[in-house]
């Protein structure tokens, strides 16, 4: 008896049940009349709602166990906030009161699946061709209805919509012949938004031309970096409006679920680059140059990351998870990196930090309002839209950047014009410093010339004097010696006089002149004292220009050289040769009883002038002798300017007596 009348409870509860279900799975709902569609009719507030949060595959039937419709469904119209992974239900009547058959078509927005069926006694019939599965639905794209004279439909229409974070389901039935003027009211209700999105696309189209060709003229990175950043939030914002809604790339599902987000990740990972060169944080805060790469890293990291979980779409909360988490990070990272650079504030930092501080306050305020749009649904038009905020944002980047800009440009300028002023400052400087050292010049041969007027010529003319009084007071018969010393330093002065006269002389200023006159002069004197001489010259000898003062020092050197063989060695052949490797060296050798280096008496004097004249003809001059084994002098003098990059003379100027050098003269004087 007890089981017994527990069967019958479980019976009488599961028939209370499915009449339950009965009741409830189609309530009566009002019946919309074709001729209320003059241009559209909004359904969903006549349409009963239902929602299967489990996500089932199969279209439902109405009496399904959890499928229950609500005939208040204005109440779930708006599911801001709500995820959306559950799958809908709508149902509505449409009655035929006019004459013509009504050429009627259901729209539901952009959804990611879309299936219609018509009711009838049996349950469902699929309507056909009315399938959308993989693809988005567009305003070209809705359900049609066909319904004769007089007669009434009813239908069910299952949604899949955009796994977006937030979804706002909405139901309107067209009239087919009045779609044109539909598309016009519905562009009126949005044209705030519209024009708002095209001046932004076209302000950051301006802004992606102008750093293009600032990056073909300059070749910076930096300004590759900024026309990266600017291409990415150009081609976010244009997927998001409607201009590419007729393209078939905004209809796959790579688009809307992994390209509208990455093409932020990428905007910035573009971003950071660009912050790091232009405010050389390299050298400025190498610590921070170092997170930022890493984070940038990150960044990419996690475009990879999600461009694999996209292939699984069981995976859609973690990836949701994860665009929380590196929006989160992006906006805290962002902080820091402003706080750390702000010590570091310039005139021309505040603008690029300006412009970023807008992108983090705006962007941060943007995502705010989409969790909780509540608290700007009472402003005006755009205020009301989260994504203004985040455009806002980006305008100021962008506005401070060119200000940026135009101030780096300024201050460019003003380096070229003090890099101008400098250059012109330097090249009267150096113009001053020339005609200084001409005047320096032309003043010190006048006074070197009134020197040696003074003392070789006028010492000269005084010997003379006083050679010719002592003549008159002599005897007869000394009278011809006292001739021959006032012929000899008459001679002497002829020569003193032709010297200078020939070194001021600019008809002679290159070495084969002066080789020329030194082996007129030189030769001449040792063929007087009856030695037998050689000049060796090389055929290549330069010709290159030597002033007067060098050329006179380096005459009297070889002429000094010359005498010292005659009086001093008592040589009988003196070799005078020639050469030229980057200066000019002159090795004078005769084969004479040498010299005592550690005891020069008798011309001490004679190798000091020698030294003191090398020195002021700018070179060197080294003696290589030995007693009984004649004597080396090497003269070495640079003919090129000091500031040439050519090697100069790597010769010393102090009496040596190494074999090495031996050996070096002894091949200058074989030449």
């Amino acid at each position: 008896m007890v089981f017994r009348r527990l069967v019958y409870i479980l019976a009488l509860w599961t028939l209370c049940q499915t009449a339950s279900w009965a009741g409830t799975a189609r309530p009566v709902i009002p019946v919309v009349r074709a001729s209320e569609v003059k241009t559209y009719v909004d359904v969903f507030s006549r349409a009963g709602y239902a929602a299967d949060p489990l996500a089932r595959p199969d279209f439902l039937p109405a009496s399904a166990p959890g499928l229950q419709f609500h005939a208040a469904a204005t109440a779930y119209a708006t599911l801001s906030g709500k995820r959306t992974l559950g799958v809908y239900y709508i149902r509505f009547a449409v009655y035929n009161d006019l004459p013509d058959t009504a050429q009627l078509q259901i729209y539901t927005g952009a959804q990611e699946n879309l299936q219609a069926r018509e009711e009838n006694k049996s349950g469902y019939t699929q309507l056909a061709a009315v399938k959308y599965e993989g693809g988005f639905m567009t305003l070209a794209q809705a359900v049609k209805l066909s319904i004769a004279p007089g007669q009434t439909k009813s239908y069910a229409v299952r949604i899949v919509p955009v796994k977006r974070r937030q979804v706002n389901l909405f139901a309107v039935l067209q009239n087919q012949s009045q779609l044109g003027r539909w598309y016009y009211l519905n562009y009126q209700e949005q044209s705030a938004e519209h024009i708002m999105f095209v001046v932004f696309c076209g302000m950051l189209t301006m802004m992606l031309i102008y750093i293009t060709l600032k990056f073909v003229q300059i070749r910076s990175m930096e300004y590759a970096y900024y026309a990266g950043y600017v291409l990415c939030f150009l081609f976010y914002f244009l997927i998001l409006t409607e201009f590419l809604q007729t393209v078939s790339i905004n209809q796959t599902p790579w688009v809307v679920y992994y390209a509208v987000n990455i093409s932020q990740v990428l905007a910035y990972c573009c971003y950071f680059p660009f912050f790091r060169k232009f405010l050389n944080i390299e050298k400025t805060l190498p610590r921070l140059n170092i997170v930022m790469r890493g984070f940038t890293w990150l960044m990419l990291a996690y475009c990879l990351i999600d461009g694999v979980l996209f292939f699984f779409p069981s995976t859609y909360l973690l990836r949701w998870m994860l665009w929380d988490g590196i929006r989160i990070g992006l906006v805290v990272f962002s902080v820091g990196v402003l706080v750390a650079v702000a010590r570091l504030s310039t005139p021309f930092m505040r603008y690029i930090m300006s412009g970023s501080l807008a992108i983090v306050v705006f962007g941060l305020a943007a995502m705010v309002f989409s969790y909780w749009p509540e608290f700007i649904e009472h402003l005006p038009v755009p205020f009301t839209f989260p994504l203004f905020y985040f455009q806002l944002g980006i305008t100021i980047e962008l506005l401070c950047f060119a200000l940026g800009l135009g101030y780096k440009n300024h201050l460019d300028q003003i380096e070229k014009i003090q890099a101008t002023e400098a250059l012109a400052y330097e090249r009267e400087r150096q113009e001053f410093e020339r005609y200084k050292a001409a005047v320096e010049a032309r003043e010190a041969e006048r006074h070197r010339i009134a020197t040696e007027m003074h003392d070789d010529i006028g010492s000269g003319l005084a010997s003379v004097y006083y050679l010719s009084g002592a003549m008159r007071n002599a005897k007869p018969e000394n009278w011809t010696a006292t001739a021959d010393k006032i012929g000899q330093t008459i001679g002497n002065l002829m020569d003193q006089i032709n010297n200078i006269v020939w070194s001021m002389n600019k008809e002679y200023d290159t070495l084969p002149d002066l080789v020329a006159y030194i082996r007129s002069n030189v030769g001449e004197l040792l063929e007087n004292a009856g030695l037998d001489y050689a000049f060796d010259v090389p055929e290549d000898l330069p010709d290159l220009p030597i002033e007067g003062q060098q050329r006179r020092n380096i005459y009297l050197i070889v002429k000094e050289s010359a005498n010292n063989a005659i009086k001093h060695a008592h040589a009988g052949r003196v070799t005078v040769a020639f050469g030229y490797r980057q200066y000019l060296a002159v090795t004078i050798s005769d084969d004479g009883r040498g010299i005592d280096v550690t005891n020069s008496k008798g011309f001490g004097n004679g190798l000091r002038n020698m030294r003191q004249r090398a020195a002021n003809a700018g070179g060197t001059i080294a003696f290589d002798s030995e007693p009984g084994r004649g004597t080396s002098v090497c003269l070495s003098v640079p003919l090129i300017p000091p500031d040439s990059p050519q090697r100069k003379p790597q010769v010393n100027g102090e009496i040596t007596e190494t074999n090495s050098k031996k050996t070096e003269n002894k091949a200058a004087v074989s030449r």
